[in-house]
């Protein structure tokens, strides 16, 4: 019965009774080039516009600090990718999600984003639910998603996905989660 109680799913949570009061805001963060992200709730954003090379880039930095049910970047209703986007392709390479969309002035633009725990970056919710597992053990429970977006300056959007991935290893590179 002991055994029971210490191990249950349940109990992970426990030392945070209320993990609600953690969660500093929820719903949709508007942008100007795209529907606004669907993250619905988390612990800390961060939000920064960045310039590099010819690109004007669109940062989001969303925390999660494990605790609760709701408070993971893997929760449900977490979906990066807007609901009205207008994508006209999507690519997965080296752990990053790249969504091609049309802007709402209609030009070609990049979404790139990534799940972010201790150990690495994850393209896909259920690779960070199994990483997870495992950084608990550790006692990490902090998770993150990393999203940049931007207009493409010519119509393929090489540079501006080349620069969006160096954001996003760069981004991470820096992230302290714990």
């Amino acid at each position: 019965m002991l055994a029971l109680a210490i191990f249950s799913p349940s109990m992970i949570d426990w030392p945070n009774l209320d993990a609600d009061k953690l969660n500093q805001a929820s719903g949709p963060i508007n942008s100007s080039l795209h529907p606004p992200l669907l993250i619905d709730k988390y612990q800390s954003l961060e939000q920064y516009q960045l310039q590099a090379e010819q690109l004007q880039l669109q940062l989001w930095l969303y925390r999660f600090s494990g605790l609760g049910l709701d408070n993971k970047a893997s929760y449900y209703f977490n979906n990066v990718v807007p609901e009205n986007l207008h994508i006209y392709r999507v690519e997965k390479e080296q752990a990053i999600n790249f969504v091609f969309f049309r802007s709402i002035s209609n030009h070609p633009g990049l979404l790139g984003y990534s799940y972010a725990s201790n150990s690495g970056l994850r393209s896909q919710k259920s690779a960070l639910k199994r990483q997870k597992l495992i950084d608990i053990m550790h006692g990490n429970r902090s998770t993150a998603i990393l999203a940049i977006s931007a207009l493409c300056i010519k119509k393929d959007c090489e540079l501006t996905k080349e620069e969006i991935r160096k954001q996003i290893n760069s981004q991470f590179n820096n992230l302290a989660l714990n």
